[in-house]
């Protein structure tokens, strides 16, 4: 189902869409803000109409996007087609306050990311404050997948045949706990916020911490 204006309008604000909100809007300055895999990127155009300087970076652009940029001459909306399994030091944009990722992680190897959040550790100013969403191991998804008994360093595998289409997730994935959530982003960030969700999934919100 394709996503539209209205779609993107009207979308439910989740608790770590609202909370982001909210640290933007007690921001008495622009922020430049980093919203990775950003799908429909309800998030990264909601703060362009906040009077925000938004980056967006995923493997593919939606349509949608481009039309809303040219429509309302958004000059604060940059987009920015990206396979972020494939990124380094040099493809974002520095000092950035805000990077906001959903539900991206699982798709890399653990290692992968730990190099993913050094990565962002020095895209992000002093200051700078990470709002991510990850796949948990406590989720639905976890049903029947084959690596879930394993050490999280080595957990990457596809999720069960009946999830795979239910989730239309077809690729290998790492899924975490709130403890292996925790204890990973605390190498490189001081954590303010985790959660797990009813739905089992984590949700952290994390500052940077400096070396």
């Amino acid at each position: 189902m394709k996503t539209t204006g209205l779609d993107i309008v009207s979308k439910r604000i989740t608790k770590l869409e609202k909370k982001a909100f909210e640290e933007i809007l007690k921001s008495k300055r622009k922020l430049k803000i980093l919203d990775l895999a950003s799908g429909s990127s309800f998030f990264g155009l909601s703060c362009v109409f906040f009077g925000q300087r938004v980056f967006l970076y995923d493997k593919k652009i939606n349509l949608n996007i481009k039309i809303i940029k040219k429509i309302f001459k958004l000059k604060n909306l940059i987009y920015q087609k990206q396979n972020l399994k494939k990124i380094n030091y040099k493809t974002f944009p520095k000092n950035i306050d805000i990077v906001y990722c959903s539900r991206f992680l699982h798709y890399l190897k653990y290692n992968q990311t730990e190099n993913f959040l050094k990565i962002l550790k020095k895209t992000l100013n002093n200051e700078g404050k990470i709002f991510f969403s990850i796949s948990g191991i406590n989720s639905e998804l976890s049903k029947d997948y084959e690596d879930k008994e394993k050490n999280i360093q080595d957990r990457f595998s596809k999720l069960s045949f009946e999830n795979q289409k239910k989730f239309k997730i077809k690729q290998k994935v790492c899924l975490y706990s709130k403890n292996e959530t925790k204890e990973l982003f605390e190498k490189y960030f001081k954590i303010q916020d985790i959660w797990e969700s009813d739905f089992g999934n984590i949700f952290v919100i994390a500052k940077n911490r400096k070396n």
